[in-house]
């Protein structure tokens, strides 16, 4: 459970077993160094159907994705949106309105209304997304290979370590890796 709060923050909360009271999981914020400044207040918050990811809109409209666990995903209001004036950032930028996740959680869906001189104007955006099978079983994460999963990809990134046979050869050992990318 999940709750936005005006100074630009959302608590997590957990459900006690023993009381059946809440208790504060962890505090999703922004440092400084991914925005300067509060971004105003928590406006949305939507949880992925597996309750993997949690999709937070502030009222200024930027949108961040957060997992489970409190780390910071993605975060719209570090992009990059090139040479632009200030004016330009703020209507080119990623204003999100609405948002909700696609069934499976592989598409974040969003009403875009950047321009707040054309308000009946809005946009539908949709941002495809991957998974890691680690978040549903963490005990894979010894293996030396990365596998990310979407609705209609497959990305495989095979890491070929040469482990030396004797420590006179450790400066000859080599690491490189190979990426399989699969589209249906």
């Amino acid at each position: 459970m999940a709750f936005g709060r005006r100074n630009s923050h959302a608590e997590v909360f957990t459900i006690d077993e023993t009381t059946g009271g809440l208790q504060l999981s962890h505090t999703l914020q922004l440092s400084s160094r991914d925005y300067p400044g509060p971004p105003g207040p928590v406006q949305l918050l939507k949880w992925t159907p597996d309750g993997c990811c949690l999709a937070l809109c502030w009222a200024g409209g930027a949108v961040s994705l957060w997992s489970t666990f409190g780390a910071l995903l993605l975060c719209t209001l570090n992009w990059d949106y090139g040479d632009c004036g200030a004016e330009t950032i703020a209507q080119r930028g990623l204003s999100a309105s609405a948002l909700d996740w696609g069934i499976e959680g592989y598409q974040l869906w969003m009403v875009n209304s950047a321009s707040s001189s054309t308000p009946t104007k809005c946009r539908l955006m949709q941002m495809e997304l991957v998974k890691s099978p680690l978040t549903a079983n963490p005990c894979m994460s010894s293996k030396e290979r990365l596998y990310l999963h979407g609705q209609d990809r497959l990305y495989v990134n095979i890491s070929d370590a040469q482990r030396p046979a004797s420590p006179l050869t450790t400066a000859a050992a080599s690491t490189s890796s190979r990426n399989v990318f699969f589209a249906c």
